[in-house]
């Protein structure tokens, strides 16, 4: 399952940065396209919510041929509004996590109810891991919950990117 928290500020009222968004879902699509390759069954949840729809973005996981295409389309609507916490929309009883299921949250922020549903996520049995796409410490305590910074090689990516006149310079807060 893949788990897209939208926001890219500790606080709503921060507004929310378009590159960090953008890194986010490019991050979870890769991960989901990647799944999808090596046959996983594959998910997404983000805190989000389907255009004109006021429920969190959740397709359950699934290796149906059309899934990574659902996905993306799902990804592809994503904006800055978010519906929920991600804490909440994972711990939510509509949509239970499967048991034995691993869990990639992808999140610029980590606030400690998120932290705390992770760790909690891992002791339950699941398989937790982070992929993080900003820099900076974050100081929620992830006790054994593995975190691998994607931030420095997608700013990489994206510069390069910029270079070779693929992507347009940012209007964001991240360089």
């Amino acid at each position: 399952m893949i788990a897209l928290n939208i926001p890219t500020f500790e606080h709503s009222w921060q507004g929310s940065d378009p590159v960090l968004l953008e890194r986010g879902i490019s991050v979870a699509a890769s991960v989901a396209r990647w799944a999808s390759e090596e046959h996983y069954a594959v998910g997404l949840v983000a805190n989000g919510s389907f255009p004109d729809a006021d429920r969190t973005i959740y397709l359950g996981a699934g290796r149906r041929p059309d899934q990574v295409n659902r996905i993306l389309e799902a990804l592809a609507t994503v904006t800055a509004f978010t519906t929920s916490a991600m804490s909440t929309a994972l711990e939510d009883p509509r949509h239970p996590i499967p048991g034995g299921a691993t869990v990639v949250v992808v999140a610029a922020v980590m606030p400690d109810e998120l932290a705390g549903t992770l760790n909690r996520l891992r002791v339950e049995g699941h398989r937790v891991h982070v992929l993080k796409t900003s820099p900076g410490a974050w100081q929620a305590p992830l006790d054994r919950v593995p975190v691998t910074d994607v931030s420095g090689t997608m700013a990489v990516l994206e510069h390069e990117a910029i270079e070779a006149g693929i992507m347009a310079v940012p209007g964001g807060v991240m360089p």
